[in-house]
């Protein structure tokens, strides 16, 4: 149940959800770049294994917000609803969702997660994608992110 800025983490946290409802209210964006911040390979993954790859692109190379109405469209969230249904049908579903086989959906889930892990990446792709975030956090541009988040300005990378 989603209402409001997701932002950062949060946003990554809702990647990892199974199932999202969401109101009209409910904004996403994910806003390392804004900060010269580098991301880790697994939170890459949650996004990736969520939505496509073009969607992935525009919100960690913007960190600009994703609306509601969007974020329903690009697989974000399963459903947006009016703000004054969504405890209302978010509890209904997740009754729905007890009535059902436990042992059922507990071998979904874990079939689900299983099969989406299937394409594993080798050390050497890791070591690569590690090293790439390495340079930036020893880069120029984090410190001018960090010195304008504090400041509250916008950054001036170079």
């Amino acid at each position: 149940m989603v209402h409001g800025s997701v932002w950062g983490g949060a946003c990554e946290l809702v990647m990892a959800c199974d199932i999202v409802i969401a109101d009209e209210t409910t904004s996403f964006a994910i806003t390392p770049a804004k900060l010269g911040v580098p991301y880790n390979a697994a939170g890459f993954l949650n996004f990736i294994s969520r939505l496509p790859l073009t969607i992935v692109k525009e919100m960690f190379f913007t960190a600009d917000p994703i609306g509601a109405e969007r974020a329903e469209r690009v697989g974000i969230v399963n459903m947006i609803v009016p703000s004054a249904e969504l405890e209302a049908k978010t509890y209904a579903m997740a009754k729905t969702i007890a009535r059902r086989s436990p042992a059922a959906i507990a071998a979904y889930k874990e079939a689900i997660r299983v099969l989406s892990d299937a394409v594993a990446i080798n050390a050497d792709t890791y070591e690569y994608l590690h090293g790439l975030r390495r340079d930036v956090y020893f880069g120029r541009t984090i410190a001018e992110g960090i010195q304008a988040f504090l400041e509250k300005r916008p950054p001036q990378f170079r």
